[in-house]
This record gives structure tokens, sequence and C-alpha cells, in this order.
């Protein structure tokens, strides 16, 4: 099981602490939430689980789900693979997102999970999880939040859009994820990846970027890009609708 793989690599027992001391903050699933909840939660996770390796497996494909996990640094992604051997990249979670609550009503994991960069998480059984969904009614209002959003990119990225509306609209995401107030975006994730997740060509993903950088909009470099007209690039991505109306005034 993804629990007890997982357990073995640890150099050191986890040491439980308070999750009002994480640097995740208000991005956690369970930041804001009332004390008594948070004790709850803070009473069955298993806090500060490293990743040390880049490309390490949290879970598998098929393998039973027993445990969510909730990124505390670095950054997971998910995919599968199909019949040719071609990877499809379903996801990116970043600090604060949760890892396989799309497994908990079939009790298995429908894709691969392995990080993106050296990350961490903190861990709770889904029988716990269950247990306080139907008790932390706050708590059971956030979890539907994360499953709404993560629908909602879905059917997103099922739309006829344009690369180019599709490339804005990530980077806007990504910066609404990361806190939605910075304009320089250190992407932990490849632009193979990127484009895979876009149901795009990785070339085609380069050239957006080359093109969105000649109209002055962004900056990119590496892996770090740099939005000068969040409001222009929020005007492109609007239709795909992944991104709050409110960045259209940033500046």
């Amino acid at each position: 099981m993804a629990f007890d793989t997982l357990s073995k690599d640890f150099s050191a027992p986890a040491i439980r602490s308070a999750c009002t001391l994480c640097p995740v903050g208000g991005n956690c699933v369970t930041g804001g939430l009332p004390a008594a909840d948070m004790q709850r939660w803070a009473g069955v996770m298993i806090p500060h689980l490293p990743l040390a390796q880049v490309g390490k497996q949290l879970y598998a494909a098929g393998a039973n789900a027993d445990c969510v996990y909730v990124v505390r640094a670095g950054c997971i992604k998910t995919y599968t693979v199909d019949g040719e051997g071609n990877e499809r990249v379903r996801g990116f979670f970043l600090p604060g997102d949760v890892v396989g609550l799309d497994a908990i009503g079939i009790g298995h994991y429908p894709e691969n999970a392995v990080t993106v960069v050296a990350a961490q998480v903190c861990r709770v059984s889904k029988g716990q999880l269950q247990g306080l969904l139907a008790s932390a009614p706050a708590l059971n209002m956030r979890v539907m939040e994360r499953l709404t959003r993560d629908l909602r990119l879905a059917l997103a990225l099922g739309g006829d859009y344009s690369a180019e509306q599709r490339v804005a609209a990530f980077l806007l995401h990504i910066q609404e994820r990361l806190g939605g107030k910075a304009n320089v975006l250190k992407l932990p994730m490849s632009r193979r990846d990127i484009g895979s997740y876009l149901r795009l060509a990785t070339e085609t993903v380069c050239r957006t970027l080359t093109k969105l950088e000649e109209r002055g909009w962004i900056i990119s470099a590496d892996k770090t890009v740099t939005l000068r007209e969040p409001a222009a690039l929020w005007a492109v991505a609007e239709p795909v609708g992944i991104c709050r109306p409110r960045l259209r005034l940033a500046a």
C-alpha cells in the first residue's frame, strides 16, 4: 500500500506539530478552520513526510487508496500512461493542495503521483478523513471546494481553446494558487509537462511563451516567468474560465 511503501523511506519519524505553524498557511485545505476542527485534523494527520528525490513516487496507479496527502512544500504531479507508453499529465499539486481526493470513492488511485521537485507532504488515512468530513462541516465544505476546482479545471482543458488562451490561463491560474500577488512565477514543472497538461505539444508551449514575451506581456527565463501585463493575459484567458476576474485589475 502507499502508506507502507512511503513510510520505509523516512530516515526519522515524523514529528507532530501544530498546523498553525505550517508555512503553507491559508493555502492549505484546513486554513482558517475553527480551532476545534484544526485540533481534530492535527490529531489524525502525520506531518512533514519528506520526498527528497525528483521523480519520487508518492503512489502508483491502481494501488489501494488508503491515504490522501497535503503538499507542504514542493510540487507533485499526477499522470497516467496510455497504451503506447505516452505520459499524460493530469494535474500539478502545489503547497496546500490535496493529492488523492479523486480516489476516495473508487478505492484505488486512478493515476500515478510523483515529485516534480523535492517535496514534503502530510498524510491522512482515508478512513480518518471520511470520519472528519462526516463530523466537521467546515472541513467538508473545503474539500468540496477543492474537488469542484479540480472538476472545473478538467472541464476547461477539454474545451476547444487556442494555445494562447490555454497558456495564458495556466500562468494566471498558477499565480492565483501561489497567492495571487506576486507577478514573478517560479514554475517547478518543465515545458514538456506543461504541454502534456494543457494538451499541447512542447514546441507549441515554447512558441506561445515566446509570442507573449514579444508582445511585452511576460518575461520568460528558464522556469521563471514574470507577468508584466496580467490584465492583457486575463483578456486572452477569460474564455477558459480557470482564473478569477480580479486578476484583470492586477498591475
